[in-house]
Protein backbone atom coordinates (compact mmCIF):
# COMPACT_ATOMS: atom_id res chain seq x y z
CA UNK A 1 0.00 0.00 0.00
CA UNK A 2 1.22 3.70 -0.74
CA UNK A 3 0.45 5.59 2.16
CA UNK A 4 1.03 8.64 -0.32
CA UNK A 5 -2.31 7.96 -2.56
CA UNK A 6 -4.34 8.96 0.65
CA UNK A 7 -2.25 12.59 0.72
CA UNK A 8 -4.75 15.12 -1.39
CA UNK A 9 -2.93 15.56 -4.58
CA UNK A 10 -0.65 19.10 -4.09
CA UNK A 11 0.57 17.06 -0.85
CA UNK A 12 1.44 13.79 -2.58
CA UNK A 13 3.37 15.53 -5.60
CA UNK A 14 5.29 17.85 -2.38
CA UNK A 15 6.04 14.17 -0.67
CA UNK A 16 7.20 12.87 -3.74
CA UNK A 17 9.26 15.71 -4.84
CA UNK A 18 11.21 15.86 -1.86
CA UNK A 19 10.78 11.73 0.04
CA UNK A 20 10.34 9.46 -2.62
CA UNK A 21 12.64 7.01 -3.87
CA UNK A 22 12.54 8.61 -7.69
CA UNK A 23 15.10 9.29 -10.54
CA UNK A 24 15.62 13.45 -10.92
CA UNK A 25 13.92 13.19 -14.22
CA UNK A 26 10.71 11.47 -12.30
CA UNK A 27 10.81 14.38 -9.29
CA UNK A 28 10.85 16.47 -12.41
CA UNK A 29 8.24 15.61 -13.83
CA UNK A 30 5.97 16.12 -10.92
CA UNK A 31 7.24 19.46 -10.13
CA UNK A 32 6.93 20.61 -13.68
CA UNK A 33 3.22 19.30 -14.35
CA UNK A 34 2.42 20.97 -10.93
CA UNK A 35 -0.28 23.70 -11.85
CA UNK A 36 -0.73 25.61 -8.82
CA UNK A 37 2.75 26.04 -7.47
CA UNK A 38 2.07 28.41 -4.47
CA UNK A 39 -0.37 25.90 -3.63
CA UNK A 40 2.60 23.45 -3.32
CA UNK A 41 4.43 26.28 -1.59
CA UNK A 42 2.07 27.08 1.22
CA UNK A 43 2.02 23.42 1.96
CA UNK A 44 5.82 23.49 1.92
CA UNK A 45 5.91 25.93 4.61
CA UNK A 46 2.97 24.11 6.97
CA UNK A 47 5.66 20.98 6.69
CA UNK A 48 8.46 23.50 7.53
CA UNK A 49 10.56 22.00 4.14
CA UNK A 50 10.25 25.28 1.61
CA UNK A 51 13.92 25.41 2.00
CA UNK A 52 14.21 21.88 0.32
CA UNK A 53 11.84 22.22 -1.74
CA UNK A 54 12.73 25.79 -3.49
CA UNK A 55 16.37 24.00 -3.57
CA UNK A 56 14.73 21.26 -5.27
CA UNK A 57 13.19 23.21 -8.02
CA UNK A 58 16.10 25.80 -8.30
CA UNK A 59 18.64 22.30 -9.05
CA UNK A 60 15.99 21.05 -11.28
CA UNK A 61 16.35 24.04 -13.40
CA UNK A 62 12.25 25.14 -12.84
CA UNK A 63 12.11 28.61 -11.71
CA UNK A 64 11.60 29.93 -14.35
CA UNK A 65 9.54 26.96 -15.60
CA UNK A 66 5.44 27.06 -16.16
CA UNK A 67 3.85 27.74 -12.45
CA UNK A 68 6.66 28.26 -10.83
CA UNK A 69 8.08 31.03 -12.50
CA UNK A 70 6.06 33.52 -10.73
CA UNK A 71 7.68 32.70 -7.32
CA UNK A 72 11.05 32.74 -8.78
CA UNK A 73 11.49 36.15 -6.30
CA UNK A 74 9.51 34.73 -3.32
CA UNK A 75 11.28 30.88 -3.88
CA UNK A 76 14.92 32.62 -3.77
CA UNK A 77 14.07 34.96 -0.43
CA UNK A 78 13.42 31.85 1.36
CA UNK A 79 16.33 30.15 0.29
CA UNK A 80 18.58 33.54 1.07
CA UNK A 81 16.92 33.46 4.74
CA UNK A 82 17.70 30.10 4.91
CA UNK A 83 21.07 30.14 4.22
CA UNK A 84 21.80 32.98 6.51
CA UNK A 85 19.78 31.33 9.48
CA UNK A 86 21.67 28.47 9.11
CA UNK A 87 25.12 30.13 8.86
CA UNK A 88 24.49 31.78 12.31
CA UNK A 89 23.61 28.70 13.75
CA UNK A 90 26.57 26.66 12.52
CA UNK A 91 28.64 29.10 13.98
CA UNK A 92 27.08 29.67 17.52
CA UNK A 93 27.00 25.71 17.35
CA UNK A 94 30.77 25.19 16.05
CA UNK A 95 32.11 27.53 19.07
CA UNK A 96 30.19 25.13 21.76
CA UNK A 97 31.66 22.16 19.96
CA UNK A 98 34.85 23.73 20.10
CA UNK A 99 34.81 24.41 24.01
CA UNK A 100 33.41 21.10 24.47
CA UNK A 101 36.36 19.82 22.61
CA UNK A 102 38.66 22.12 24.43
CA UNK A 103 37.59 20.97 27.86
CA UNK A 104 38.01 17.34 26.94
CA UNK A 105 34.12 16.85 26.95
CA UNK A 106 33.05 14.03 24.42
CA UNK A 107 30.06 14.80 21.95
CA UNK A 108 28.05 13.14 19.52
CA UNK A 109 25.67 15.52 17.76
CA UNK A 110 22.52 13.88 16.88
CA UNK A 111 18.75 15.07 14.94
CA UNK A 112 19.11 18.27 13.31
CA UNK A 113 22.42 19.50 13.50
CA UNK A 114 23.68 16.16 12.59
CA UNK A 115 20.98 15.51 9.69
CA UNK A 116 21.46 19.26 8.15
CA UNK A 117 25.66 18.89 8.16
CA UNK A 118 25.85 14.91 6.53
CA UNK A 119 22.13 14.20 5.25
CA UNK A 120 20.38 16.54 3.61
CA UNK A 121 22.02 18.18 0.49
CA UNK A 122 22.46 21.44 1.94
CA UNK A 123 22.86 22.30 5.53
CA UNK A 124 20.55 25.47 5.17
CA UNK A 125 18.00 23.12 3.79
CA UNK A 126 16.99 21.50 6.83
CA UNK A 127 15.39 24.16 9.55
CA UNK A 128 15.61 23.75 13.26
CA UNK A 129 14.94 25.68 16.16
CA UNK A 130 18.20 24.39 18.90
CA UNK A 131 20.86 21.98 18.56
CA UNK A 132 21.26 18.89 20.17
CA UNK A 133 24.58 16.99 21.69
CA UNK A 134 24.84 14.18 23.54
CA UNK A 135 27.39 14.58 26.49
CA UNK A 136 29.53 12.87 28.97
CA UNK A 137 30.26 14.21 32.23
CA UNK A 138 28.68 15.98 35.08
CA UNK A 139 26.61 18.51 34.86
CA UNK A 140 28.09 21.36 36.73
CA UNK A 141 31.28 20.62 35.62
CA UNK A 142 30.47 20.88 32.21
CA UNK A 143 28.88 24.28 32.97
CA UNK A 144 31.83 25.06 34.52
CA UNK A 145 34.43 24.75 31.78
CA UNK A 146 31.71 26.23 29.09
CA UNK A 147 31.75 29.66 31.43
CA UNK A 148 35.40 30.25 30.38
CA UNK A 149 34.60 30.05 26.80
CA UNK A 150 31.76 32.41 27.11
CA UNK A 151 29.05 30.13 27.13
CA UNK A 152 26.21 30.03 29.75
CA UNK A 153 22.70 28.03 30.67
CA UNK A 154 19.70 28.90 29.30
CA UNK A 155 18.78 29.68 33.32
CA UNK A 156 20.76 30.47 35.98
CA UNK A 157 17.97 28.58 38.50
CA UNK A 158 19.16 26.02 40.94
CA UNK A 159 16.13 24.14 40.94
CA UNK A 160 16.80 23.30 37.19
CA UNK A 161 20.62 22.55 37.34
CA UNK A 162 19.69 20.25 40.51
CA UNK A 163 16.64 18.06 38.21
CA UNK A 164 19.35 17.80 35.56
CA UNK A 165 21.86 16.23 37.90
CA UNK A 166 19.88 14.35 39.79
CA UNK A 167 17.78 12.89 37.35
CA UNK A 168 20.37 12.79 33.64
CA UNK A 169 18.00 15.43 32.57
CA UNK A 170 18.84 18.07 29.16
CA UNK A 171 20.66 21.72 30.41
CA UNK A 172 20.03 24.25 27.38
CA UNK A 173 23.33 26.38 26.93
CA UNK A 174 23.82 29.58 24.60
CA UNK A 175 27.25 31.35 23.69
CA UNK A 176 26.84 34.89 25.07
CA UNK A 177 26.20 35.89 21.68
CA UNK A 178 22.63 38.48 20.75
CA UNK A 179 20.72 35.73 19.22
CA UNK A 180 22.92 32.84 19.53
CA UNK A 181 21.30 29.49 18.52
CA UNK A 182 20.35 27.39 21.78
CA UNK A 183 22.16 24.35 21.74
CA UNK A 184 20.24 21.59 24.15
CA UNK A 185 23.21 19.12 25.95
CA UNK A 186 21.57 15.72 26.82
CA UNK A 187 22.94 13.52 29.53
CA UNK A 188 20.17 11.37 28.84
CA UNK A 189 17.28 11.07 26.46
CA UNK A 190 14.07 10.17 26.55
CA UNK A 191 12.54 9.52 30.38
CA UNK A 192 11.07 5.97 28.81
CA UNK A 193 14.83 4.75 27.51
CA UNK A 194 17.21 3.55 29.67
CA UNK A 195 19.99 5.85 31.77
CA UNK A 196 22.30 4.06 29.68
CA UNK A 197 21.47 5.38 26.32
CA UNK A 198 23.40 8.27 26.70
CA UNK A 199 26.49 5.94 27.67
CA UNK A 200 25.79 3.56 24.92
CA UNK A 201 25.56 6.01 22.42
CA UNK A 202 28.92 7.88 23.29
CA UNK A 203 30.42 4.71 23.71
CA UNK A 204 29.64 3.17 19.70
CA UNK A 205 30.31 6.53 18.35
CA UNK A 206 33.32 7.13 15.88
CA UNK A 207 35.63 10.13 15.79
CA UNK A 208 34.61 12.34 13.37
CA UNK A 209 34.39 15.90 12.32
CA UNK A 210 31.63 18.08 12.62
CA UNK A 211 32.08 22.47 11.45
CA UNK A 212 35.33 21.92 11.66
CA UNK A 213 35.87 20.49 15.54
CA UNK A 214 36.11 16.67 16.03
CA UNK A 215 33.40 15.53 17.04
CA UNK A 216 31.72 11.64 18.05
CA UNK A 217 29.33 10.49 15.14
CA UNK A 218 26.58 8.49 16.26
CA UNK A 219 26.10 4.89 14.92
CA UNK A 220 23.78 4.64 12.12
CA UNK A 221 21.58 2.28 14.19
CA UNK A 222 21.64 4.28 17.47
CA UNK A 223 20.38 7.60 15.69
CA UNK A 224 18.00 6.20 13.61
CA UNK A 225 15.94 5.02 16.99
CA UNK A 226 16.70 8.45 18.33
CA UNK A 227 15.19 10.39 15.30
CA UNK A 228 12.28 7.84 15.00
CA UNK A 229 11.74 8.09 19.03
CA UNK A 230 11.84 12.21 18.39
CA UNK A 231 8.86 11.71 15.45
CA UNK A 232 6.71 9.19 17.52
CA UNK A 233 6.62 10.97 20.83
CA UNK A 234 8.03 14.28 20.26
CA UNK A 235 4.51 15.98 19.18
CA UNK A 236 0.64 14.77 18.40
CA UNK A 237 1.09 16.25 14.74
CA UNK A 238 5.16 16.24 13.73
CA UNK A 239 5.88 18.47 10.51
CA UNK A 240 7.03 16.62 7.39
CA UNK A 241 10.37 17.96 8.15
CA UNK A 242 10.69 14.94 11.05
CA UNK A 243 9.41 12.13 8.49
CA UNK A 244 12.03 13.09 6.06
CA UNK A 245 14.27 13.22 9.38
CA UNK A 246 13.45 9.39 9.38
CA UNK A 247 13.51 8.65 6.01
CA UNK A 248 17.18 9.89 5.56
CA UNK A 249 18.69 8.26 8.79
CA UNK A 250 17.11 5.26 7.45
CA UNK A 251 19.34 5.22 4.24
CA UNK A 252 22.43 5.49 6.56
CA UNK A 253 21.67 1.74 8.54
CA UNK A 254 23.14 -1.01 6.70
CA UNK A 255 22.84 -3.38 9.59
CA UNK A 256 19.06 -3.74 10.18
CA UNK A 257 19.60 -6.55 12.97
CA UNK A 258 21.64 -4.12 14.59
CA UNK A 259 18.45 -1.21 15.36
CA UNK A 260 16.06 -4.09 16.12
CA UNK A 261 18.14 -5.43 18.59
CA UNK A 262 18.93 -2.26 20.08
CA UNK A 263 15.34 -1.15 19.53
CA UNK A 264 14.48 -3.83 22.17
CA UNK A 265 17.43 -2.98 24.37
CA UNK A 266 16.20 0.67 25.00
CA UNK A 267 12.51 -0.35 25.28
CA UNK A 268 11.02 0.89 22.41
CA UNK A 269 10.78 -2.88 20.12
CA UNK A 270 8.69 -1.23 17.62
CA UNK A 271 9.42 2.89 17.61
CA UNK A 272 11.24 2.81 14.27
CA UNK A 273 8.83 0.45 12.86
CA UNK A 274 5.61 2.50 13.36
CA UNK A 275 7.88 5.43 12.42
CA UNK A 276 8.35 3.88 9.08
CA UNK A 277 4.75 2.61 8.61
CA UNK A 278 3.49 5.87 9.22
CA UNK A 279 5.79 7.89 6.85
CA UNK A 280 3.71 9.67 4.25
CA UNK A 281 6.98 9.48 1.68
CA UNK A 282 5.53 7.53 -1.20
CA UNK A 283 7.75 4.44 -2.58
CA UNK A 284 9.93 4.34 0.91
CA UNK A 285 7.57 2.70 3.56
CA UNK A 286 7.27 -0.46 2.05
CA UNK A 287 10.92 -0.77 1.23
CA UNK A 288 12.30 0.78 4.76
CA UNK A 289 9.75 -1.79 6.38
CA UNK A 290 10.81 -4.76 4.60
CA UNK A 291 14.22 -4.04 5.67
CA UNK A 292 13.84 -3.12 8.77
CA UNK A 293 11.89 -6.86 9.50
CA UNK A 294 13.69 -9.14 7.63
CA UNK A 295 16.88 -6.95 8.88
CA UNK A 296 18.17 -6.73 5.18
CA UNK A 297 21.94 -5.02 5.14
CA UNK A 298 21.41 -3.55 1.41
CA UNK A 299 22.61 -0.06 1.47
CA UNK A 300 20.27 2.48 0.26
CA UNK A 301 21.31 5.43 -1.95
CA UNK A 302 21.62 8.27 -1.49
CA UNK A 303 20.35 11.40 -3.15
Amino acid sequence: MDPGAALPPLKRALAVALMGDISEEARRAVLAGVTDADAVRIAAEEEDVLPLLAWRIERLGLLDAGSWRPLRHRLQIAMAVARAEADWRRRCVSHVLGALRTAGIAAVPIKGIWLAERLYPEPWCRRMGDADLVVAGEPRTILDRLAGHGIGPKSDDPAILAHACSEGDEITVYARWPGASAIDLHFRLYPDMPLTAAAEIIARAEPDACLGVEVLAPAPADHLIVVAHHLILGTAKPPWRWWLDVDLAARAVTDWHTVASRSIGWGNPAIVLIALCLSPSPGRTNSSTHRYRTGSGERWPRR
